[in-house]
């Protein structure tokens, strides 16, 4: 996905940052245009929580991160420069999936291209895929429950998309309607 989108990636070892300002400089070294991969956060010993903070010991004495500032600073970094891609899947890339949790050659499976051909018609993430491909140790019932998620996504896309083009339609009849009264007004 970084090469795709031109992005640097830049992965943060908690271990390796020795307190919180080491952190924020670490944080804000990063370009507009990066992917932050910041792992097992909850596992790091090193990482304080916010009730120890409160002890009233200096903090770079310690040399530790605290999780509120790991979260404060993610959520600051996101607010200025983040900008959010969603990936959606297509029927080749359900292909893999079905291959990687299930097992099967999904091109050989009679429900796979039917929903290989619904995928391509709408818009579903690998992560909400993958979620529902492990949902049980019985294929044909995950590839049910899939099928099923699939046609309601598309419904919802459906319904959402329809929701959108009316509300165009009243705020352009809108502008029509004011650019009217102020001719007249005018005229």
């Amino acid at each position: 996905m970084a090469n795709h989108l031109k992005f640097d990636v830049f992965d943060v070892e908690l271990s390796s940052v020795y307190d919180n300002r080491e952190l924020k400089r670490v944080l804000l070294s990063t370009t507009n245009r990066s992917i932050l991969v910041i792992e097992d956060i909850d596992c790091n010993a090193e990482v304080r929580d916010r009730g120890e903070d409160e002890s009233g010991e200096d903090e770079k004495d310690r040399g530790k991160v605290t999780l509120s500032v790991i979260l404060n600073l993610i959520d600051w970094v996101m607010d200025g420069y983040a900008y959010s891609y969603v990936l959606y899947c297509t029927g080749l890339g359900f292909r893999t999936l079905v291959s990687n949790y299930l097992g099967l050659d999904g091109s050989n499976h009679p429900l796979c291209e039917e929903i290989e051909r619904l995928i391509d018609s709408t818009e579903v993430t690998p992560a909400e895929l993958a979620e529902e491909l492990m949902q049980d140790d019985d294929a044909d019932a995950v590839l049910r429950g899939v099928m099923s998620f699939v046609e309601k996504r598309k419904v919802e896309r459906s319904k959402a998309k329809e929701e959108i083009s009316i509300c165009k339609d009243v705020v352009t009849k809108t502008n029509d309607d004011d650019k009217k009264q102020s001719g007249s007004a005018n005229g």
